[in-house]
């Protein structure tokens, strides 16, 4: 993790050292939603997601921090991928547990933009999460995921969004496939503000468990146009799931020279 938060600083500062702000496109957010947005930085261009988030499931309370997502923009529809939940403590009836979350490396590669009155912006994100090897937070496996993320523009000032995920988990020394999806409802709101509302799901939440269904809103606001800040909660609408959370972030980005050629 620190290898991570490390990388992460010397890349904003990299990108702060280099080129003044150029005509870059509307700033979007792969936070607070769990959905990932169809779009990429944009060649040359570092973006950077934080946050912090509590939670509850069951009788234990978790937080994590600081959640990163370092996006680097390799072309015009691909970009580079590095993230991690950071440091977790959880607290239960069965003690006190701190450690570092497992880390996830992958790309986003833009395959088609929307188009005419019914096709969709699309793209894919495939990732794999390599173990932190903490007893109690990490998987202990090389986990991959496969993303398929899509978009519309919609009238109103409205979006709607959503993915499909297929991924290969490890848990228990064994190994379970979990397949997810979710729609997000966005709307732009007056002064930088923007709201959206979510269902996402799990199945199975763990292995030989349930399904889980979540509902999520949030609230974002642009600090100019390179930066952006949230706030977020939801909670569980079936049997597994948390409880509910609640969380908050920033997002920061730079153009540098990175790929300018």
């Amino acid at each position: 993790m620190q290898t991570l938060a490390t990388l992460t600083l010397a890349a904003a500062f990299s990108a702060q050292a280099e080129v003044p702000n150029g005509e870059l496109p509307e700033m979007i957010t792969d936070r607070p939603d769990y959905t990932e947005s169809v779009e990429v930085v944009g060649k040359s261009v570092i973006q950077t997601e934080h946050g912090i988030t509590h939670e509850r499931e069951g009788d234990a309370h978790s937080l994590s921090t600081p959640e990163i997502l370092l996006r680097i923009g390799v072309s015009k529809r691909v970009e580079l991928r590095f993230g991690s939940d950071g440091f977790l403590m959880e607290h239960s009836s069965e003690g006190v547990f701190k450690g570092r979350a497992d880390t996830e490396i992958g790309a986003k590669i833009a395959i088609f933009e929307q188009k005419g009155r019914f096709r969709p912006a699309f793209s894919i994100i495939p990732i794999i999460s390599l173990p932190s090897r903490n007893e109690h937070f990490s998987s202990s496996g090389y986990d991959p995921t496969l993303k398929l993320a899509w978009s519309r523009d919609l009238p109103g000032k409205f979006s709607l969004g959503g993915n499909v995920n297929f991924s290969s988990l490890t848990e228990n020394e064994g190994r379970f496939v979990q397949t997810a999806a979710s729609w997000s409802l966005g709307h732009d709101l007056p002064a930088g503000f923007g709201a959206y509302w979510e269902v996402f799901g799990f199945s199975p939440w763990e292995k030989g468990g349930k399904a889980s269904w979540i509902a999520n809103s949030g609230i974002t606001h642009g600090l100019g146009k390179n930066a952006q800040v949230d706030v977020r909660g939801g909670k569980r609408m079936t049997e597994a799931g948390p409880n509910w959370f609640v969380g908050v972030g920033f997002a920061v980005r730079r153009p540098t020279q990175w790929f300018a050629r």
